[in-house]
């Protein structure tokens, strides 16, 4: 197995860092430079942009690009995939998979550049000190001044047989408009001493995932401008959504306070702890969304990867701190026949008494474990039961017996927590609910559409017939497991997202999975929907302050 760390360009002069990790600070003596070409949000020096050129990347200067470590390119401002320039990252050995290359100082940067500025740290810094200086006399006086004024109102207090107190005017003003390069979200203070116990919910036992949307003036943590790991067809506010309601929403349970993720003290409790999310696209979704929270705080480093970039690894250095994104849609073993854009040339062969070692192996390596099944098992399959053809689901075979999606369902959950429950290693387990989609008039290979722009409000929307199928196994596989678990220290705890999830069908890329899906063409085309994944930002954002407030409570 081969690990990936971050490429830093021509070394011994501008060698500036161009690939994701940018928490790595740059080499001694780099730069910036002055192409007007800009790599994941830095201006190239020309060492750089003549040894990226020579790989392939256009040289055209007032152009944008974002380079991944695989040496895939996008164009920044049309989403267009341009030739890639092959593997830039350094290689480490597996003894090693968090080596840096050696011409790399772990010290501060003595030069960055502002990419919307082109103003230097070290110049920005100089002139804030001066500025500070000019202003220390002011405010000394301001201080002295406010101190009279304190003293005569105080006077006046004591003096007064009453005090009269003006009504407070509450605003209900709309929330801001978000525009594409917003590229400051909300401050994030750089609290070393977090305190892991203090209190976020006024009542522990309560349901956390019994509540209401309300809506959050505040807006998202972060944007497409400020998170770099975004996957194009969740990025609904480059592809052109039109409308931004949508990111202005959080999750209120009904009985607790539910804060936001707060990025620093995440990171603090998975100091020196792994975790994995196990499953099929969605979990894909689920984890990009935590990587955008915390790369406000430290950015992740991403230091493996398939070919097909569905079996994902990063660290986050400073605090010692790997998650894992692995692609198991079905928890068992099953062998598929489909392309990149879901075409079957056959039925899916599935094992479901066989778990699939793809996360199984890796398993004892975990500390954290989100796990979930999904709506692949939806899919037409034959199904397997010690190596024996036992029936299958939507297989129109009059010699196999039609058992449906639910039997196979059921087997696989139950042998993925069997497992869970009978192994000796002992991760914190979060079993995740179903995610249902919001498809109307249609699914998605049949016209379905998703083009609300509202939250519903409990009681407006039921559960569809599918999905409380799936729903129901769940619960029931999970109380099954629970009760077998419970007295041999299994942490296994039902992350419940399908109800509040249900409640926004507004979340979704729709149309806009695909970049500026109507230029060119009849606003009335038909447009393939994405109505199961959600945008980033968007309301998956909220099932991470669901996790970070489960994790408290287990801390406590």
């Amino acid at each position: 197995m081969i690990f990936r760390a971050g490429f830093w360009g021509a070394m011994g002069g501008p060698c500036l860092g161009i690939i994701p990790p940018f928490n790595y600070p740059m080499p001694e003596h780099c730069g910036g430079g002055n192409t007007h070409i800009f790599v994941n949000g830095r201006e190239l020096n020309q060492k750089d942009l003549n040894l990226l050129g020579s790989r392939g990347l256009p040289t055209e200067r007032d152009k944008s690009y974002i380079i991944e470590i695989s040496g895939r390119v996008l164009d920044e401002d049309t989403g267009e995939e341009l030739q890639s320039l092959g593997k830039l990252a350094p290689t480490c050995s597996d003894a090693d998979p968090l080596c840096i290359p050696k011409s790399i100082a772990l010290f501060k940067a003595k030069t960055r550049y502002d990419p919307e500025t082109g103003v230097s740290d070290e110049k920005r810094m100089k002139q804030f000190n001066s500025n500070l200086q000019r202003k220390v006399f002011s405010s000394v006086l301001v201080k002295f001044a406010v101190c009279f004024l304190l003293l005569g109102v105080a006077y006046r207090l004591l003096s007064s047989s009453f005090v009269q107190f003006s009504p407070v005017v509450v605003s209900e003003e709309k929330p801001p408009a978000l525009s594409v390069g917003n590229t400051l979200p909300p401050q994030i203070t750089d609290d070393r001493s977090v305190n892991l116990h203090h209190h976020t919910s006024q009542n522990e036992s309560c349901n956390l995932f019994e509540g209401e949307w309300v809506r959050d003036s505040n807006g998202p943590m972060y944007t497409n401008s400020t998170c770099y790991t975004i996957e194009a067809p969740q990025n609904c506010m480059k592809n052109g959504r039109p409308d931004w309601d949508y990111v202005y929403w959080r999750w209120n349970p009904s009985h607790c306070t539910l804060p936001k993720l707060h990025p620093n003290k995440f990171l603090e409790i998975m100091r020196d702890k792994s975790l994995a999310f196990v499953g099929d696209s969605i979990m894909r979704n689920h984890v990009q969304s935590l990587l955008c929270l915390l790369s406000q705080v430290e950015q992740a480093v991403e230091v493996y990867h398939d070919e097909p970039y569905k079996n994902r690894r990063w660290s986050f250095p400073s605090h010692r701190f790997f998650v894992s994104v692995i692609w198991a849609p079905f928890l068992t073993k099953a062998f598929t026949f489909e392309d990149d854009d879901g075409v079957s040339s056959g039925l899916i062969q599935l094992h479901l008494d066989k778990l699939d070692t793809v996360w199984t192996q890796q398993y004892e390596n975990f500390d954290y474990v989100v796990i979930a099944g999904g709506k692949w098992f939806l899919k037409s399959a034959v199904y397997y039961e010690n190596n024996t053809i036992v029936g299958c689901h939507n297989c129109h075979d009059k010699n196999i017996t039609e058992l449906g999606f639910e039997y196979a369902y059921r087997k696989a959950l139950n042998s993925t927590l069997k497992f869970i429950s009978e192994t000796k290693h002992r991760p914190y387990i979060f079993f995740r609910t179903t995610t249902p989609d919001h498809f109307e008039n249609g699914e998605w290979n049949t016209g379905g559409y998703c083009n609300r722009t509202r939250p519903f409000k409990a009681g407006e929307i039921g559960i569809n017939v599918v999905d409380e199928i799936m729903r129901n196994v769940e619960l029931e596989e999970f109380e099954w497991a629970a009760a077998r678990g419970s007295g041999n220290g299994m942490s296994l705890k039902l992350f419940d997202t399908t109800m509040l999830s249900l409640l926004r069908p507004d979340g979704h890329p729709g149309v806009y999975r695909q970049f500026h899906p109507y230029d060119g063409k009849d606003k009335e085309a038909k447009i393939q929907n994405d109505c199961l994944h959600w945008c980033l930002p968007g309301p998956i954002d909220s099932w991470n302050d669901l996790m970070m407030e489960m994790l408290l409570r287990h801390a406590r």
